[in-house]
């Protein structure tokens, strides 16, 4: 199931104490699914950088700048912006053994 469709469906069945992620053309392509008990959205880091890759690509003259801008609006407005709202999503990452954590675990 797509991201989107993820979301749409939550909407739809009641469920609205969660943050979505915006502009959601954006950043839909990297949800993964919702964590029910937290009442958070997950999401995946690669995907997330995948989709802004694609939707940005076009801005950029070369991959290593168009790779470094995603990355930076990743970490800076992104990833540190989610510990100040009220459930904001779990965003998995990829921890050096290659596991998948949540963005903030070791």
């Amino acid at each position: 199931m797509k991201g989107s469709e993820i979301i749409n469906n939550l909407i739809k069945e009641g469920y609205k104490d969660f943050l979505i992620l915006a502009p959601r053309t954006e950043y839909d392509p990297g949800c993964v699914g919702y964590e029910k008990e937290e009442k958070r959205l997950v999401y995946d880091y690669n995907l997330l950088f995948n989709s802004l890759c694609n939707s940005w690509r076009s801005t950029f003259k070369t991959e290593d700048e168009l790779w470094d801008a995603v990355d930076d609006h990743l970490a800076y407005n992104t990833l540190r912006s989610l510990a100040y709202h009220k459930n904001s999503p779990i965003v998995l990452i990829e921890n050096k053994k290659g596991n998948k954590v949540r963005w903030g675990e070791k």
